[in-house]
């Protein structure tokens, strides 16, 4: 069974959900789509067309052709020395050896997964509610299968590999044509909690192509789009880190973020080499892989602040796309020393030392292992306070001005009902397991600022509220808590200026679900597409093809409007756009922001400002977040 993504296995919990209301035992269907014979082939190679060749210095890569959706994959290109033995758990290394062989993509791996069990309850949850089943259920028997296992082979650390997929035509032109312009990138960094997911996982970028001859003025492959995805360490293998790091050898944190920002510099170095623009690269992604860029874009604590002293670079990039930052504050000292050492135990190592001698199944099987008892809407491993690469929480670095203020323009998104996947049913049944849950979330708060959040922020106005109303209640504060707010702060950081905010209200508007939408394709365009997850119904196409306009036109031009579909997208300062409706999903809204209201600040502010001072020094720092949304609030509700 291919793995699947969390938006992905609530597609197949729906039929659970409709068999549970029936009183069938849950059984989830496998996916329609069934992974190649051999991982990771994005499409299947046509042996009579060669694919073209690209020299990258250290190795010469062909093309896979893909002659249904008219472009070429240079799939699998590896970008790092494979992070085995002593360079586990460590930065990543650029690759320094040579190779006349021609690499023509048909071997790879992923990364090494893990799924927290909670991920199965919250698929079939989310299906229920989309149901209209929620309020009908007892909990305590929302038991679903658990997920299968990752088939045999597909799994690696030798994983740190990429792709480039071009449209037909680009690398000869490179060659051959002297007027040829190089072509905006976008690079595509997956999500799946930092525990799962791999570069193919989310389909094809031919609905980016397609949309890209959208545009004003389009002339073929002169105003296309180059697309690059890649893997990175997750879990553990990314992650592991220790709060002591002053005694040497220890686990390099954030080794997944290195990941990323080596891949990063490939794509600035090599890009030219397959047409394109290395001054153009928009980085892109929802959940975990947006969380990344926000923390490629308070990397170091920026350009000019004390938190750098030793000028370390970012990333290379020039804009960013982020839908649905989603990740939680950094957990505390205790617990992350309870994770390291609980990973040295489930291993069987004594030492950081002996870890990094153990095999790689011993190690896969503890990742797997503590990941899945991760708490309900939580993954155990994750971007981590470092002092280096996160020098304090990304929030109090936004504020205190202490990130990349380079980056060329910014649109940030998060759906309309964000929460629902993370909150655990079972966590919200009254004002006493809702507080626990708060505590879970941010174990640094104070006993009275609990209270203030179940009793002030988020009160049970009714006590003979249904199922639902509970649920939404802890779904709403886990939402702001894990996405909205790192929306907003992101936002008001950079300012009005090339900056953008749209809200996908497509019901149910959950975590994850716009994915199917920005990856849209009308089929058959390209029926070899094995991993196809854009998959739209028909009521909701242009919904689709409106959000892949805006995301074309931002990665070629800066701006969201050189798509030809859609309403006018205004710069944050003046509105924002949200993506469907209550209804049928179809209409598009444009909400003028006026003057901006501070919504919940005060919230925000004991909230955030609470939980960071466990971490750091945060002495002068003004935590009040903002945020516009007061009427959509309600309306997407």
């Amino acid at each position: 069974m291919k793995p699947l993504s969390i938006s992905a296995f609530i597609i197949t919990s729906v039929e659970a959900a409709r068999g549970i209301h029936h009183g069938r035992p849950f059984r989830p269907s496998p996916p329609s789509l069934r992974p190649p014979p051999t991982f990771p082939r994005l499409h299947p190679k046509n042996p009579s067309i060669p694919g073209p060749i690209v020299d990258l210095g250290y190795e010469r890569h062909q093309a896979i052709v893909n002659s249904t959706g008219h472009y070429n994959n240079f799939s699998n290109i590896p970008y790092a020395i494979p992070p085995l033995q002593d360079l586990r758990f460590s930065k990543p290394l650029p690759i320094n050896s040579t190779s006349s062989h021609i690499n023509d993509g048909s071997i790879g791996h992923i990364c090494p997964q893990a799924h927290p069990d909670w991920v199965k309850d919250a698929g079939l949850l989310v299906a229920l509610y989309t149901l209209g089943l929620i309020n009908n259920i007892d909990p305590i028997h929302l038991n679903p299968d658990p997920f299968k296992d990752v088939p045999h082979g597909w799994e690696s650390e030798d994983c740190l590999l990429l792709d480039v997929v071009v449209p037909e035509g680009v690398a000869e032109a490179v060659k051959e044509d002297d007027y040829f312009v190089p072509l905006p990138v976008m690079v595509w960094v997956h999500g799946g909690g930092f525990t799962f997911g791999h570069k193919n996982q989310d389909g094809s970028p031919y609905g980016f192509f397609n949309a890209s001859t959208f545009t004003p003025d389009s002339v073929a492959i002169h105003d296309s789009v180059i697309f690059v995805t890649l893997n990175y360490r997750l879990g553990a293998f990314g992650f592991l880190s220790t709060p002591d790091n002053s005694t040497d050898p220890y686990p390099t944190p954030n080794a997944g973020l290195y990941d990323q920002a080596l891949a990063l510099n490939w794509v600035s170095q090599h890009i030219s080499k397959f047409g394109g623009d290395p001054d153009r690269v928009t980085v892109i992604r929802e959940s975990a892989g947006a969380s990344s860029i926000l923390h490629h874009i308070t990397s170091y604590g920026g350009s000019t602040s004390s938190l750098n002293p030793d000028s370390l670079p970012r990333a290379p990039f020039q804009r960013a796309i982020l839908q649905s930052p989603a990740f939680f504050p950094a957990a505390d000292a205790d617990t992350e020393l309870e994770t390291y050492d609980d990973f040295l135990f489930v291993a069987q190592a004594d030492t950081f030392e002996e870890l990094k001698t153990k095999s790689e199944e011993v190690l896969i099987s503890a990742n797997k292992l503590l990941v899945s008892k991760s708490p309900y809407g939580q993954f155990t491993f994750g971007p981590t306070l470092d002092s280096i690469f996160i020098p304090k929480p990304v929030s109090i670095l936004l504020t205190d001005g202490d990130f990349w203020d380079d980056v060329d323009g910014i649109m940030v998104a998060h759906n309309s009902l964000e929460g629902l996947l993370f909150t655990d049913i079972k966590s919200v049944e009254n004002d006493d397991t809702f507080a626990t849950f708060i505590r879970n979330s941010l174990p640094v708060l104070k006993d009275e600022d609990v209270e203030y959040v179940v009793k002030d922020l988020y009160p049970l106005k009714d006590e003979n509220a249904g199922v639902l109303d509970k649920l939404l209640r802890g779904a709403n504060a886990t939402a702001e808590l894990s996405t909205v707010c790192n929306a907003v702060y992101l936002l008001d950081a950079f300012g009005d200026e090339g900056s953008y905010k749209y809200v996908f209200g497509v019901k149910p508007g959950v975590h994850g679900q716009d994915v199917g939408f920005s990856f849209y394709q009308k089929p058959p365009s390209d029926p070899t597409d094995i991993y196809n997850t854009g998959k739209v119904l028909p009521s909701t196409e242009i919904v689709a093809q409106t959000l892949q306009a805006y995301i074309v036109g931002f990665v070629k031009e800066g701006d969201p409007n050189r798509g030809l579909i859609g309403p006018e997208f205004p710069v944050y300062k003046d509105g924002i756009v949200i993506l469907g409706s209550k209804e049928d999903g179809n209409i598009f809204k444009t909400k003028n922001n006026g003057k901006k209201v501070e919504w919940h600040a005060e919230w925000k502010a004991d909230w955030m400002d609470n939980s960071e001072k466990a971490f750091v020094d945060t002495e002068g720092s003004n935590n009040k977040g903002k945020d516009s949304e007061v009427e959509e609030k309600e309306e997407l509700r």
